[in-house]
C-alpha cells in the first residue's frame, strides 16, 4: 500500500506567504545580516569575489564542466568515515570542508562565500507535510566557507558542521525574506548576497538505473537551458552518490578559469576529502 498523500503544493505556498510575515521568520534577520557582513577579500580568478567582473558577461554557451569521481572503495571509505564520527557527519559536511580547503589552497582566501542549495522541504508550515509532494522546493542561501593554512582536516570538518548547524531552518528563510517578505518588514536589509560559487549535494542513490531498464544519465547537469542564458555562477558544484560511487561535477565559466586550474582544484579537493 502507498503511504497517505502529503500536503498540496497550493496549500504549502499559501502557508509560506503567511510565514513570510511571521515573527518566527523575522527573528532570522540578525543571523543573515551577520552572514552578509563578512568582509571577503577579492583576489584574481574571482574565487573570493562576489562580483563576476566589471562589464563581463558569461553565458551558458561559455560553460564547461569537469568531474571528480571516487572509486566504489573510496566512496565506501568516505561514507564510513561520516557514519563513524560522533555525532555522525553528513556527507555534505565532508564535501564542503574539502571544498573550503581546496579553494583556500588555490586562491589563498580564508573566507569564501558560496550559495548552498537544499531540498527546501522544511517543516515551516504547520499542518502541511510535503516530503512526498510533487514540486520544486529548492532553497538557495549564502554560506561562508572558512579555512586557514594551519587548520587540520578534522578541524575544518568540525567547523563546517557547527556553522551549518547555526543556519536557521536549513536556509529556507533567506529566499523567503528576499522575495516574499514586504520590504517594510526587512529592517532595511536587502538580502542581495550573490556569491559566484554554488554547491549542491543531492544525496545517496542506492539503485542501479540499468536494473529498471532506464538509461543511466545524470540529472544534475548544472545548465539545462538556452545557450544564451546568463550564467548564475562562475563555479557550480553538484555532487551525488550513485551506483556506489561519489560523483562531483563542476561547471565553470571558461572565460574565467583555465581547464588546468579547475583540474588542479578538483585534484586538491580529492586530497582533502580522502
Amino acid at each position: 500500500l502507498l503511504p497517505a498523500k502529503s500536503g498540496a503544493f497550493k496549500r504549502w505556498a499559501e502557508g509560506v506567504a503567511a510565514y513570510a510575515r511571521s515573527l518566527r521568520l523575522l527573528r532570522e534577520i540578525d543571523y543573515w545580516r551577520s552572514v552578509e557582513a563578512v568582509a571577503v577579500l577579492s583576489l584574481p580568478g574571482a574565487l573570493c569575489s562576489e562580483s563576476s567582473g566589471e562589464g563581463e558577461v558569461d553565458r551558458v554557451a561559455d560553460a564547461r564542466d569537469q568531474e571528480l569521481q571516487l572509486s566504489p572503495e573510496e566512496t565506501a571509505t568516505l561514507l564510513a568515515v561520516a557514519r563513524a564520527a560522533d555525532p555522525p557527519y553528513r556527507v555534505s559536511d565532508l564535501l564542503l570542508a574539502a571544498l573550503a580547503q581546496a579553494l583556500h589552497a588555490l586562491s589563498g582566501c580564508e573566507q569564501t562565500p558560496i550559495m548552498l542549495e537544499g531540498h527546501g522541504r522544511e517543516p515551516i508550515v504547520e499542518g502541511v507535510e510535503v516530503s512526498r509532494t510533487v514540486g520544486w522546493f529548492t532553497t538557495v542561501f549564502p554560506f561562508i566557507l572558512n579555512a586557514t593554512a594551519t587548520q587540520t582536516r578534522d578541524a575544518v570538518r568540525q567547523a563546517v558542521r557547527e556553522e551549518l548547524a547555526r543556519v536557521p531552518q536549513r536556509g529556507i528563510g533567506y529566499g523567503i525574506l528576499r522575495y516574499l517578505t514586504p520590504p517594510a518588514l526587512r529592517q532595511g536589509h536587502g538580502f542581495d548576497r550573490n556569491p559566484r560559487i554554488s554547491f549542491n549535494y543531492l544525496g545517496e542513490y542506492g539503485f542501479d538505473p540499468g536494473q529498471l531498464g532506464m538509461q543511466a544519465e545524470s540529472d544534475i547537469a548544472p545548465y539545462r537551458s538556452s545557450d544564451r542564458a546568463l550564467l548564475l555562477y562562475d563555479l557550480a558544484f553538484n555532487a551525488i552518490v550513485e551506483g556506489g560511487r561519489l560523483h562531483l561535477y563542476v561547471a565553470y565559466a571558461s572565460g574565467r578559469f583555465a581547464d588546468a586550474t579547475i583540474r588542479t582544484l578538483l585534484d586538491s579537493l580529492r586530497t582533502f576529502l580522502l
